[in-house]
């Protein structure tokens, strides 16, 4: 990942989590509302918090490839 995705992907935690307001975010990324939302609602879709969803979804890298922390926990 390039700085600008990690401070990209930060930004939009923030705002979902409720750090930052719609209006920072947009400042932050350089972004029109419209791709703020977008982006966020692509965040949801496309990454789970391990802390609220449990192990079963938490995503482990191994030498083999990915699995889950309730996978890895078993083997």
């Amino acid at each position: 990942m390039s700085s600008a995705e990690i401070t990209r992907f930060d930004s939009l935690i923030r705002l979902d989590c409720g750090e930052i307001r719609i209006a920072d975010a947009m400042e932050l990324l350089g972004f029109q509302r419209r791709q703020v939302y977008r982006l966020l609602d692509r965040l949801r879709q496309e990454v789970s918090c391990p802390l609220l969803s449990g192990p079963s979804t938490m995503t482990v890298w191994t030498k083999e490839g990915t699995t889950n922390a309730f996978e890895e926990a078993q083997a």
